[in-house]
């Protein structure tokens, strides 16, 4: 018992050096748990008499109740109040505990819920528990001021091949094909025709991780090197974040120590920051410049409750994890001025930001007539059709607001179908808000479209609806299917955001409607049901503007100016380091 009391001691002097790294002011939760530092190694806790079993006290149910039951009806304040008070009473009791916990995860209090966490864990230790208290603390380490994934070793600067460009992405085609992937493509192919040399990284465990059999080292995707990066079929993706991101530093780092590129090229994660913070550990590690390519402000996602997703620890963190990673890339890249407008506002040098906007291969994407056994399929014969095309993951692309629409008009006798193209975690929720509102049979759920078939999809809408929610990645960010959807020549019907009506000018090449409002969205409507001329006027206004101003080959161009000014400034720099 004393060498597991040394032992601890010695863990618990580790994870407080450890946490010294994390700078001042110095994370509460992570000196908490630096306190469990032996039960992260080993697995099981140091206790004088040793491992006892927990015996849960009896509590005022009534109390617990009414907790819960706040709690239920998503009001977390009042929740918290309740059962910190059963907390004071009975701070043994885990059945209070994990109530406390819970709402605290909703609030995302990242501090709080760590404490709770191993306060839970000091009165009954599991494995269970102790893998969530490190799960939470990877989330605290990341999201840590000045913490960088660490890249084992010295420095190791190489000497630049001119024109390679070190592209880190979380993912990537063949094996997921959506708007991230598609931007990934038609960009590298425009950087490529601009005459630089692009290199793909992906994340750690991509594509393994989503279920088809390891892919190769290195394969090419459009001729252009893809480097997976796998540990191998014992990695899985359940790991603390930290963790994960060490781990894919350091064998990026290999990567670029090969290639030697002359910039490296960061695109959004999953989180947003933390293909930022691989990039700058690679930046440190062979002295090149990064390029930080925000692609949407991923800090509200955290949360699918639009009360919350905006609010707690959880969303300032990575707000502030994300502003740091602007702050600290050698220049940034965005897709639209409204996101510009708010990356500026955290400080980065305007200089320092270059909007380079989502595209279309007007090509790929061009009017046709509408497929009538497709019309067909979906009993749209005689019908006005209105829809989208996104995801159903996410409650900001507000698809419920079609359904709302769709039942106005059809009580205000219009004969209109509604089709929604896609598939995603909330599909069954709005299935049944359709079912509830009494218009299942006229909206229509196509479920996942193989981007192949997408075009035709479009071109049987008579409109193309953006009915997103007004919270502030929908304000600032664009989306890609808009642009698809004004190649086919299709009139936008647009929320009154400014990220959406920055791509369908009011009247010119859309019509737009105060968003969430369903009756002005059905009113919208009506009018391209009563003049079909003005969707075509719109629909041939739209497809122009796109074609010319926003087709990916522009790109091309754009990112080589970038490229060139990074590059410029990072040679300048170093040559004024090395003189003095």
């Amino acid at each position: 018992m004393q060498s597991d009391a040394r032992f601890a001691r010695r863990a618990q002097r580790v994870m407080r050096r450890f946490a010294d790294r994390l700078g001042s002011p110095r994370d509460e939760a992570f000196m908490t748990l630096a306190e469990a530092g032996y039960a992260l190694v080993r697995g099981t806790r140091a206790r004088g008499d040793g491992l006892s079993t927990h015996h849960e006290p009896r509590v005022n149910r009534i109390a617990l109740r009414s907790a819960e039951a706040a709690f239920d009806a998503g009001d977390l304040e009042t929740a918290l109040e309740r059962v910190d008070a059963l907390v004071r009473a009975h701070p043994d009791s885990i059945r209070v505990l994990r109530v406390r916990r819970d709402i605290e995860s909703k609030m995302g209090a990242l501090t709080a819920q760590a404490r709770t966490l191993h306060q839970i864990d000091q009165l009954d230790p599991t494995s269970e528990r102790l893998r969530a208290e490190r799960m939470l603390m990877g989330r605290i380490i990341e999201t840590s001021a000045g913490w960088l994934p660490r890249i084992p070793g010295p420095a190791r600067p190489v000497v630049p091949n001119d024109g390679v460009i070190l592209n880190l992405l979380k993912e990537s085609l063949p094996y997921l094909t959506n708007g991230f992937t598609m931007r990934s493509r038609y960009n590298l192919l425009a950087t490529r025709d601009a005459g630089m040399r692009p290199e793909v990284v992906t994340n750690l465990g991509f594509p393994r991780l989503l279920g088809p059999p390891p892919a190769p080292a290195v394969e090419l995707v459009d001729d252009i090197p893809h480097h997976r990066l796998d540990l191998g079929a014992h990695h899985v993706e359940e790991r603390p974040f930290d963790v994960m991101l060490e781990e894919q530093a350091w064998l990026t780092a290999a990567i670029a120590r090969r290639v030697a590129p002359s910039i490296i090229h960061a695109g959004s994660g999953h989180r947003g920051y933390e293909t930022a913070l691989v990039g700058a550990a690679v930046r440190a590690h062979i002295r090149r410049p990064l390029v930080y390519e925000v692609r949407s402000f991923f800090e509200s996602t955290w949360s699918a409750d639009p009360l919350w997703n905006e609010r707690g620890e959880q969303y300032h963190r990575r707000h502030d994890a994300e502003t740091a990673a602007m702050q600290r890339a050698d220049h940034v890249v965005t897709i639209a001025e409204a996101m510009r407008d708010d990356i500026i506002a955290r400080g980065v040098d305007p200089e320092r930001v270059t909007v380079i906007p989502n595209g279309v291969d007007a090509d790929a994407f061009s009017p046709e007539p509408p497929d009538p056994s497709l019309r067909a399929r979906y009993g749209l014969d005689g019908r006005f059709t209105f829809g989208y095309v996104s995801n159903l993951d996410h409650p900001r692309e507000n698809q419920e607001l079609l359904v709302e629409a769709t039942a106005i008009l059809l009580r205000r006798g219009r004969a209109v179908t509604c089709l929604i193209i896609g598939d995603g975690r909330r599909r069954a929720e709005i299935e049944a808000i359709a079912r509830k509102a009494g218009v299942g049979g006229r909206v229509i759920f196509t479920g996942r479209v193989p981007h192949e078939a997408v075009a035709g999809h479009y071109a049987i809408l008579d409109a193309f609806v953006v009915p997103r929610r007004d919270e502030r990645a929908a304000r600032t960010v664009t989306p890609l299917k808009p642009y698809e959807a004004l190649a086919m020549a299709r009139p936008l019907v647009v929320a009154d955001l400014p990220a959406l009506t920055e791509i369908a000018e009011p009247d010119a090449r859309g019509l737009v409607f105060p968003a969430g409002d369903a009756a002005a969205l059905a009113t919208a409507l009506e009018r391209l049901i009563d003049d079909p001329e003005l969707g075509r006027r719109i629909g041939a206004a739209g497809r122009d503007w796109v074609a010319r101003e926003r087709s990916w080959a522009a790109n091309g161009p754009r990112f080589r100016a970038v490229y060139d000014q990074v590059r410029e400034r990072w040679d300048r720099a170093t040559a004024k380091g090395a003189r003095r």
